[in-house]
């Protein structure tokens, strides 16, 4: 037993060790843990493509960023590198604590909880308005006692297997984590005293998810010698934060103890934990032995002093080459979704002992395998699109893992989804426009039995929302920046004179519910009040303007005043573009929805969508983000960007490509992680040329993407000395959401319409191929494979929506089968796949545009090679040193060239030569040309600095005077104009 384990450890089989993109990320660029002493190898993550498992054989303790959770949309933990037990974060190299960040500067730790399992208390560390303290108290998630501990000890007690083990007594190590299935696996071998025993220890974890109340453990220990071995059962009460104790127990009667808390400032909601073991022995015997050890081990210095804590302890006689098993099942439940939590607890921990491991996790298996079945998305083209494959799914399994169907049960959970879910208090536990407009538009997709689930927390506020728009003399309803519990107005979820645009957010995507699932009597008893109030409060919050100003503003025309658009470095400013689009937006939908439930429509609606003020730049031709932005703007957040998808909204198609240029320019380096997926939608269908889709593409995802279990930062850079000062959310959901809206709303051009599956499919040439499986559209499901030629929509054969009625499909004006097709079940319909970069280029005659790139030299992060050959000069490619740095390009074959086009963007390099080759990347290269100054040709200038307009980029033009050739082009550049220890950009490298 104990060698076949050992062998287990070290011969992962059928893994994949193809992840250098993220490894450099993650390890050469600013280290991951802003109080971490990073110094770990690179061989971080390991792939099993069978059965899609994440691995790694490094053991990196106190780094939340390297942590697994196991969450099945109703309840979910946080688990240690060590596999089990609780673990607040700490300062390996200083006296200050590592903290989540805003509103709760709490530490970061290891959290269980459960879904609306939300407190109330007077304030939180830090608030947006303080000031509104006086209107109510403040609501924020609390923990429950760490289910999933576990301690293994020696005999004398002397050594535990715990968190914050000594690493030099792990001689072995692996952890897993299906994306699959979600069961997170550890195995090691620890030896705590040099001359004694090595214990193999295999830790396993899940959240049930079909049984929504159990939580499950397998511990199994195997020694290398004939010794005993303490283990302890535990729920530790130091993860209960924002709790009072409510009762616990240590059964007498039974190898069972159970812990139950409150959440801070409420006494009729309980959250009740019931853990019973059972065990795994040679003999009767054994195990009559065993149980005769049995007692409670509060006095052991690994089990905490919490009041909430409880233990139950056993010591084991293990023979070289046996195995003692510990199953551990904990029924998990509160007052807010089963009235009576004790019982619900205790019956469901008794009955999965009765059902044993094996059914059980068959039954979890199934309900995961359910939903690959249902949809998954695949993208294609070998090992270069691998990280891209395993991210994709990744997103898809983690917002999964936070959320719950109705349909799963139970049908009165309705908690929205948190910015880090159900194992994370980052930013409180708190609902915010996240869950809205980034997670919800892919789930609903794919899955909209789980989407809804969002919708239907936003209707479960809305009496209070009522209550709120009244409060403030307005129509309708108002919903709070951040909600929680109650929906109210707080110091740290403002209702006014800050981010209005939620209101419509929420009203949007009602809309877009109806408009997948076609269910009108949804729309008429859930969806219309919320869309007709959304509507109604903006009829009594915009104000007709009595003058003409900048920026388009006449007479008439309506505005809004003293409000945030989603870019949050620009506070209280008035007309923010996203927001009055939104109004524009949102009163066309109210009136299409009270037509299709045969309601008449105020005239106001009308008026207001006819005279909104959208403000534009005529001479730069954009939107303007807000009534005073100047040309130096620097925004946090996709915000204008989002006015063409998801609000589908534009003046013109030359606006809305000037948007995603400028815009993208604009974007602060420091912003979070869904900005640039956004980017990517948008670039894939109004891009003329080039391939500048999947430059974004990378950035949505590769420098946000922490290793080894494929898990969203919020930030690039986690350290907060660097990033601006923002200790980053995680696991950050939101960025999640948004990356799997590119293959969705981006490469098949989904977007939801009522009488029609709409479609206009895109590709860059780096993708081989995108599926996207079990898109439903109304009563009808779709298989779309976007390929480099054509696009396959394949209606799936009917099966249990009831729907064998032809489907109509609608194909973009763009494509030359653009149009009405319909489709039955079973059958195919093929059409062209537009691919902007087989219609022209940028720089006519350059044939270095979209072809095959890389640089040697690590990149600044979003930075990336491909950025200076997309045809975008407003992507590009910047190495991290000011040393010589290479852009080595493919052009596929050998060809002639006689002029070069470079742009720099705004750093050129000081000095940069080219060079080609026949022979291969290593050369031998000859040099075709070098220049030791490079001129600035748009240098910057006071007078004009604030113009808001298009910039083009410093350019170099070079004529070779004669004609060279070669396969493999090579610029080098070299040199740090600004002064910052990086080096120059570059955002086009033409050969022509």
């Amino acid at each position: 037993m104990f060698a076949l384990l050992i062998f287990y450890l070290t011969a992962l089989v059928t893994t994949v060790n193809a992840f250098g993109n993220l490894r450099t990320r993650q390890f050469e660029a600013p280290g991951p843990n802003d109080f971490l002493d990073w110094n770990q190898p690179s061989n971080l993550t390991e792939w099993d493509p069978e059965r899609w498992v994440l691995s790694t054989s490094v053991f990196t303790p106190n780094a939340y960023q390297v942590q697994p959770y196991v969450a099945n949309g109703y309840h979910g933990s946080r688990l240690t590198a060590e596999g089990a037990g609780y673990w607040r974060i700490r300062n390996e190299t200083g006296d200050t604590w590592p903290i989540n960040g805003w509103p709760l500067d709490n530490p970061r730790q290891t959290v269980a909880t459960i879904s609306g399992f939300w407190d109330v208390q007077k304030n939180t560390t830090r608030t947006n308005f303080p000031e509104l303290l006086e209107n109510g108290w403040e609501s924020v998630i609390s923990g429950i006692p760490t289910w999933t501990s576990f301690v293994i000890a020696t005999p004398d007690g002397q050594h535990a297997y715990t968190p914050g083990v000594d690493p030099k007594t792990v001689e072995q190590y692996r952890q897993y984590l299906s994306i699959r299935n979600g069961i997170v696996t550890t195995d090691v071998v620890w030896r705590p005293v040099c001359d004694g025993p090595a214990y193999n220890i295999r830790l396993e974890a899940l959240a049930h998810r079909k049984r929504v109340n159990l939580g499950m453990m397998r511990i199994t220990v195997s020694a290398s010698d004939d010794t005993e071995v303490i283990l302890t059962d535990l729920l530790d009460g130091e993860g209960a934060q924002r709790t009072s104790f409510n009762n616990k127990e240590f059964v007498a009667t039974d190898t069972a103890i159970w812990s139950a808390v409150n959440p801070q400032g409420i006494e009729d909601v309980t959250a009740v934990e019931y853990s019973v073991l059972d065990f795994q022995v040679r003999d009767k015997a054994d195990l009559k032995a065993l149980k005769e050890t049995r007692k409670n081990a509060e006095d052991r210095p690994w089990v905490s002093t919490n009041s909430s804590t409880i233990s139950q302890e056993f010591t084991a006689q293990i023979k070289k080459g046996d195995a003692i098993t510990v199953l551990k099942y904990v029924g998990i439940a509160s007052t807010d979704a089963f009235p009576d939590p004790a019982k619900t607890a205790f019956d469901e921990a008794h009955k999965a002992r009765k059902a044993g491991w094996n059914k059980l996790v068959k039954e979890h298996q199934a309900a995961w395998d359910s939903f690959w079945e249902d949809a998954d998305v695949e993208i294609h083209g070998g090992d270069e699109v691998l990280e891209m494959q395993i991210a994709m799914r990744a997103s898809l399994f983690h917002l999964l893992s936070n959320i719950r169907s109705e349909k799963e049960g139970p049908t009165n959970l309705s908690n929205s989804v948190s910015v880090g879910g159900l194992s994370s208090d980052s930013y409180a536990g708190l609902v915010f426009w996240d869950a809205d407009l980034w997670m919800l538009p892919g789930l609903l997709v794919l899955h909209p039995e789980h989407a809804e689930a969002i919708n239907n927390y936003r209707f479960k506020m809305f009496p209070q929302a009522q209550e709120n728009a009244r409060q403030y003399g307005l129509d309708g309803v108002l919903y709070p920046w951040t909600s929680a519990r109650y929906g109210n107005c707080t110091a740290t979820g403002p209702c006014v004179d800050y981010q209005y645009h939620l209101n419509t957010d929420i009203a949007l995507v009602h809309w877009h519910q109806f408009l997948t699932t076609g269910d009108t009597k949804w729309l008429k008893e859930k969806g219309w009040p919320i869309i007709e109030a959304v509507a109604q409060m903006w009829t009594t919050k915009v104000k007709a303007s009595n003058t003409s100003g900048a920026d388009g503003l006449e007479v008439g025309m309506y505005t809004v005043q003293n409000m945030t658009d989603p870019d949050e470095y620009a506070n209280h400013i008035d007309n923010g573009a996203f927001t009055n689009a939104g109004v524009k937006v949102i009163m066309g939908i109210a009136k299409k929805a009270a037509e299709v439930l045969g309601i008449q429509a105020p005239a106001k609606w009308t008026d207001i969508e006819n005279k909104m003020f959208i403000p534009y730049n005529s001479e730069a031709g954009i939107i303007p983000e807000y009534a005073t932005m100047n040309g130096s703007v620097t925004i946090k957040q996709a915000d204008v960007i989002l006015i063409n998808y998801p609000l589908e909204f534009r003046l013109n198609e030359s606006q809305a490509l000037n948007d995603l240029d400028f815009y993208a320019r604009a974007q602060s380096a420091d912003g979070p992680a869904m900005t640039w997926a956004m980017f990517a939608i948008d670039a894939l269908e109004l891009s003329p040329h080039g391939c500048a889709s999947w430059t974004y593409t990378l950035y949505a995802s590769q420098p946000y993407l922490r290793e080894p279990y494929y898990q969203f930062s919020e930030q690039i850079i986690d350290d907060i000395y660097v990033n601006g000062n923002t200790n980053p959310a995680f696991t950050f959901l939101t960025g999640h959401g948004g990356f799997l809206q590119i293959p969705i709303h981006g490469y098949t051009g989904y977007r939801p319409r009522l009488d029609a599956f709409y479609l206009d499919p895109s590709l860059p040439p780096q993708i081989s191929a995108v599926s996207v499986k079990g898109m439903k559209h109304q009563d009808a499901e779709f298989n779309v494979h976007v390929g480099q030629e054509n696009t396959t929509i394949t209606r799936r054969p009917d099966q249990h929506r009831g729907h064998r009625s032809p489907v109509k499909v609608m194909l973009g004006a763009r494509n030359p089968l653009a149009g009405e097709h319909t489709l039955l079940p079973g059958d195919s319909l093929v059409v062209p796949t537009r691919r902007p970069d087989r219609n022209g280029t940028d720089i006519p005659g350059n044939i270095a545009e979209c072809q095959p790139v890389f640089s040697p030299q690590r990149y600044v992060p979003g930075q990336f090679p491909v950025g200076g050959v997309d045809g975008s000069n407003h992507t590009n490619w910047r190495p991290v040193s000011p040393d010589p740095s290479d852009l080595i390009v493919d052009l596929g074959e050998s060809k002639t060239f006689s002029k070069l086009a470079l742009n720099w963007a705004q750093w050129p390099p000081l000095r940069f030569e080219v060079a080609a080759s026949d022979e291969g990347v290593d050369g031998p290269w000859k040099k075709v040309w070098e220049q030791d100054e490079v001129a600035i040709s748009e240098p910057w200038d006071e007078d004009t600095a604030l113009e808001v307009r298009m910039k083009k980029g410093n350019q170099t033009n070079v004529d070779l005077g004669e004609q060279g050739q070669g396969r493999w082009m090579k610029l080098t550049i070299e040199g740090d104009r600004e002064a910052k220890g990086r080096g120059g950009t570059v955002a086009q490298f033409a050969v022509l």
